[in-house]
């Protein structure tokens, strides 16, 4: 009979999705100045610019007047 191990730190569960992003503030932030969105994008790394495509299609979702506000079809097509 095999016992199975209870002591310890219980393991914790990886890859799970949150309502938001990550580090949403300071995107939402971030994306409000033009030339820094264009300093990301020509300069950033590939993880970058995945994270801002990502922050990007979240506030087209759920704040779209904002989506308006920072030009976000500009941004999405220049990803």
């Amino acid at each position: 009979m095999i016992k199975k191990r209870t002591r310890g730190r219980p393991k914790i569960e990886k890859n799970v999705t949150y309502d938001a992003p990550h580090n949403y503030a300071f995107w939402k932030c971030t994306l409000k100045n033009p030339e820094t969105v264009n300093a990301f994008l020509e300069r950033g790394s590939k993880k970058q610019k995945a994270t801002i495509k990502e922050i990007v299609w979240y506030i087209k979702r759920y704040d779209p007047d904002y989506f308006e506000e920072i030009n976000g079809e500009e941004i999405l097509k220049s990803i």
